[in-house]
């Protein structure tokens, strides 16, 4: 089967990297699998290597993060109708019997407007309209209510494409009761789950090479994901002074001098840390919490933009993770990259108590597997 997956790629690679591992797997099966993605260096640089996986380019400069909450911006929906016309000619081109969005979106309108089966791959900000509403406190119900406008940004976004393409007019409502939806967020609590959407365990991250360095039994690993502006160097500092070794990739971040024993790397593959550190300090990236979530690590989560606020939300409900600053939400007025304003006492407090939390419980991480297992029983069986 030729199965054509489309990742978003915005400031981060995530998309990008869960749709790799889902190729990786799919390729296993002996699919031909073919990704395309905003034709960047740091895109090519990152799927380097990734043998029999073919790559097509597409416009793609926007994302969520810089979208207004207040009022469309014409420049953003011009840029999202040249991603769509983008997705329309590489399908038309490479006729693939499956297209696989990451998140989905945007390519769902686009495959069936091609007549094509189309599953999405995404996890809870995506899913705000289905989500329980137990949590009752004041930074979630902020975030459900930036998630809800959030989805009916993509409402008008759908209903400009109808008119400028003749996409469908499918409203987000409508997508998520009729979509095949791969969930690979293990425990994600809906008020109630559509026919077509499953859950799967998480997709590990893997992006950067492998490290290389001794790793001591009282290791903190720091990450705010790749390309994040956000100072951290304040969260590194009191994790020094805390852990006997701090690891820490910057994603390209610069940082000040550091203490004598961090070890500073620009990117680290999760999957060579997991199951070796003590404790781990991120912005809550998914695929960062699915990969040490796998081996009980205990994990602080410092959300710095929507989506991961939406993961501190999770990782509190299930007890993966501790989390801190999601209580800034509330008077948050952008989806971008934003390090909530936390003294220097108030991280110290929060990572010493993790410091001093035992191994949690594991969770599944075979996403990818469960996936590509999937298309053929569910995805290609329906069409």
């Amino acid at each position: 089967m030729r199965i054509l997956l489309i990742a978003h790629v915005g400031e981060t690679l995530g998309h990008l990297v869960r749709a790799q591992s889902v190729a990786a797997s799919l390729s296993e099966h002996s699919h031909d699998v073919h990704i395309a993605a905003e034709d960047t260096e740091r895109v090519r640089h990152y799927l380097e290597g990734e043998s029999g996986l073919r790559f097509s380019g597409v416009r793609w400069q926007w994302s969520h993060n810089a979208a207004s909450l207040e009022a469309a911006d014409p420049q953003f929906v011009a840029r999202i109708l040249e991603s769509a016309l983008d997705i329309r000619s590489t399908i038309d081109r490479i006729q693939p019997d499956l297209v696989l969005g990451f998140p989905g979106v945007l390519s769902t309108l686009l495959a069936r407007a091609c007549g094509v089966p189309h599953a999405s791959v995404m996890h809870a900000p995506y899913l705000v309209p289905l989500w329980t509403d137990e949590d009752q406190s004041t930074e979630a119900v902020s975030i459900r209510s930036i998630g809800q406008r959030v989805c009916s940004a993509a409402d008008h976004v759908a209903t400009f494409l109808n008119r400028q393409i003749g996409t469908p007019p499918l409203r987000y409502e409508e997508f998520l009761e009729s979509e095949r939806i791969f969930v690979p967020q293990p425990g994600l609590s809906l008020r109630r789950t559509p026919q077509g959407v499953t859950m799967t365990g998480f997709i590990k991250g893997s992006l950067g090479p492998a490290y290389d360095g001794e790793i001591s039994h009282d290791s903190c690993y720091v990450t705010f994901g790749s390309g994040n502006p956000c100072d951290i160097s304040g969260i590194v500092d009191v994790t020094a002074q805390v852990f006997g070794q701090v690891i820490v990739s910057t994603g390209g971040a610069r940082l000040p001098e550091v203490a004598g024993n961090v070890r500073v790397v620009e990117s680290v593959a999760s999957r060579s840390l997991a199951g070796h550190v003590r404790a781990v300090v991120s912005h809550g990236g998914l695929g960062t919490v699915g990969t040490f979530a796998e081996f009980g690590h205990p994990q602080l989560v410092i959300p710095t933009e929507f989506d991961q606020a939406t993961t501190g939300l999770y990782c509190r409900a299930t007890g993966i993770a501790a989390t801190c600053g999601l209580e800034a939400w509330p008077s948050r007025r952008s989806l971008g990259r934003q390090l909530p304003a936390l003294s220097a006492d108030t991280i110290r407090q929060q990572v010493t108590l993790l410091s001093k939390q035992t191994k949690q419980a594991s969770h599944s991480a075979s996403g990818a597997d469960d996936i590509a297992g999937l298309v053929e029983s569910k995805v290609r069986g329906a069409a």
